[in-house]
């Protein structure tokens, strides 16, 4: 999924910050907007994964959620967003269960902070 945010313009700087090589940068009149990718947290599928590839192959799901430590990371996300200052204009995610459980804590958080 990714989050798209909105920011004032950059002051005249001669070169751009090392984290605007993180995302992409589309500018939309006076408007200037970043788009940030995210990956999902930790899925239950990862931790099947660390255990042994014959367990993953045994109970891996097609559509897993995510783990404790999955919405922490997505907790944390939102946090380091927050800190930054960004404002989160929209957040869209896959329709898959991981994706919708890392935005859905991801919105929580941003809330909530």
């Amino acid at each position: 999924f990714f989050l798209m945010r909105r920011r004032p313009p950059r002051s005249t700087q001669s070169r751009s910050s090392a984290a605007s090589d993180v995302y992409k940068r589309q500018v939309h009149g006076d408007i200037n907007m970043r788009i940030l990718l995210i990956r999902h947290g930790e899925s239950t599928n990862n931790i099947l994964l660390d255990l042994s590839r014959q367990a993953y192959e045994k109970a891996r799901q097609a559509d897993p959620g995510i783990t404790e430590l999955g919405i922490l990371q997505s907790i944390r996300v939102a946090e380091y967003i927050k800190n930054k200052g960004w404002n989160v204009l929209r957040i869209y995610c896959s329709p898959l269960l991981r994706g919708c459980l890392t935005a859905q804590h991801m919105q929580l958080s941003l809330i909530h902070i």
